[in-house]
């Protein structure tokens, strides 16, 4: 008779166990592998389901972190759709507002050309209507923009900025006072003199040796001379618009308005 010790696992722990046998020496070795194999085979068989169970454990930390990866980024990537979505609605919003303005743009290029012909006519019988004075600037300015209109290499916007230049300029005559030389004609005579402009309301005139004094006459469209009394407040007007003596009061006439 002899004792065999066999180790036998359990799960989480391990038992020893003696078993004491108590068979024949010649039934000994049979019962031996009847009782080992299957513990081996069972032992086996639980190392390998642990083993299966730590990969699968593995593999699902594996995975977690990759999805929890992959929605982080699912969250990035629909935040960025999110903003390239409103990018291309106010691109899509942008391109219709410029196709408009684009539109407009070309039917005021079209309705311009003509509005500005009728401007060209009206100025031009203004400033032949209008007191003589810088009579050869006034007729280029208009000359200019005469050139200006018949040129197609000429963009519309430019165009429009000339007139509108002219216009201002024009306009910034009656808010001033101006004194130049120029040769008028009284009596069919020619005269060179200074010339002082009052604004749009009137001219007046003293020749350079101060003996005529004269003043345009809106009225009749022609320079009138003036009695001898006026001779010294023109000329101190004229030294006034000059910037040679301060300003002060004086009495000049005004003469007639012109009916329209």
């Amino acid at each position: 008779m002899q004792i065999k010790t066999i180790l036998q696992k359990a799960t989480g722990f391990a038992v020893f166990m003696i078993v004491v046998i108590l068979v024949p020496a010649r039934a000994e070795e049979g019962l031996t592998d009847k009782i080992k194999k299957p513990l081996d085979q069972a032992i086996t068989t639980r190392q390998d389901s642990q083993k299966e169970l730590d990969q699968w454990e593995q593999e699902r930390l594996r995975l977690q972190v990759e999805f929890e990866g992959l929605t982080r980024k699912n969250e990035v990537l629909t935040k960025q759709d999110e903003a390239l979505k409103k990018q291309v609605a106010a691109r899509e919003t942008l391109n219709a507002s410029l196709v408009e303005r684009e539109r407009e743009s070309r039917k005021i290029a079209q309705e311009i050309v003509p509005f500005l012909e009728d401007l060209h006519t009206r100025i031009s019988e203004f400033i032949a209507s209008d007191i003589p004075f810088l009579s050869e600037e006034r007729k280029g300015r208009i000359n200019r923009l005469e050139k200006v209109l018949s040129d197609m290499e000429v963009g519309a916007a430019e165009k429009f900025r000339k007139f509108m230049e002219t216009l201002f300029i024009e306009a910034e005559y009656g808010n001033t006072i101006e004194v130049y030389q120029e040769k008028i004609i009284i009596e069919n005579e020619e005269i060179l003199g200074d010339v002082f402009r009052l604004g749009r309301i009137s001219l007046f005139f003293l020749s350079l040796d101060q003996t005529i004094p004269a003043c345009y006459n809106v009225a009749d469209k022609k320079w009138t001379v003036l009695d001898d009394r006026y001779t010294a407040d023109i000329h101190a007007a004229i030294e006034m618009g000059s910037k040679r003596r301060p300003v002060e009061l004086l009495c000049l006439p005004l003469g007639k308005i012109a009916a329209q």
